[in-house]
């Protein structure tokens, strides 16, 4: 890979990991300011800010996840794997990055299922409006919910999370899976920090 590519895409990963983290840490401060004072922060409404700063978090975390793992195509019927390759590069490409920050095939940044979850969303808003319509007369939702211990002590945890932040274990739910977030953050750190010193 040429310097000049492994340059732009070390700049790439500078932007969108510290646009995560920065959105990261402002959906903290928000909700911690929430649980400290019992009540959503002043000047907002509801929490759809917060909820926006995670939305974020992931989005971004989610476009350096597609730098080292690149969406491609399946293999071709009798296609080998070096066809494959010269006709996908990007595949050599995230291969070569992964090589060069050290990112494990089962790393946390591979977010395969979240990634399909946001590229797929009105997809995926089908599948539960059909899931609820089947299931819904017993089902509780969680949708831009925080939940706190008391929450969770006095009425459980919801059948089906939307879009919820777990406040006790800080766990994010969209679209009914769950993303532990501060490892994601801290293999982000890491990634921008390998990048600064081979600048």
């Amino acid at each position: 890979m040429q310097q000049s590519i492994k340059n732009a895409f070390g700049h790439e990963l500078v932007f969108q990991s510290g646009a995560a983290i920065g959105a990261l840490k402002e959906a903290t401060s928000l909700i911690e300011r929430y649980i400290a004072s019992g009540r959503i922060p002043s000047g907002l409404e509801n929490p759809y800010h917060i909820f926006a700063k995670l939305h974020a978090f992931i989005s971004h975390a989610a476009n350096v996840s597609k730098i080292f793992w690149p969406i491609v195509s399946p293999m071709r019927k009798n296609e080998s794997l070096a066809d494959y390759e010269q006709r996908l590069p990007r595949i050599i490409r995230g291969r070569e990055l992964r090589e060069i920050y050290t990112i494990p095939d089962d790393s946390v940044l591979r977010l395969r299922n979240m990634r399909d979850n946001i590229e797929h969303y009105d997809e995926r808003l089908d599948e539960f409006l059909n899931w609820w319509s089947e299931n819904g007369a017993n089902q509780t939702i969680a949708d831009v919910m925080l939940l706190e211990p008391a929450y969770i002590q006095q009425h459980g945890l919801p059948s089906f999370r939307m879009r919820q932040y777990d406040c006790v274990n800080k766990i994010f739910y969209f679209q009914g899976q769950q993303l532990e977030l501060q490892p994601i953050e801290a293999e982000l750190t890491r990634v921008v920090n390998m990048v600064m010193k081979r600048k």
